[in-house]
């Protein structure tokens, strides 16, 4: 969405696909300027089965794989 009279470029709900190089220019007769923006779009971390406890018993001096 573009506000502020075309000086703002909203994004709502940023996903992925949203990530990209943007950049935003003027022109007028004085002349031209312009900014870049790179967008990175993060995805929080999950875990399957996440906020469970998992109890692990190990005999001394073995090897414990945690997955």
């Amino acid at each position: 969405e573009v506000t502020n009279r075309g000086q703002v470029l909203r994004i709502k709900n940023a996903r992925l696909g949203d990530q990209a190089r943007y950049q935003c220019s003027v022109i007028n007769k004085a002349g031209k300027q312009s900014k870049d923006f790179n967008l990175s779009v993060h995805v929080p971390p999950s875990i399957v089965g996440g906020n469970v406890t998992t109890k692990v018993i190990a005999l001394l001096d073995t090897m414990v794989t945690l997955e």
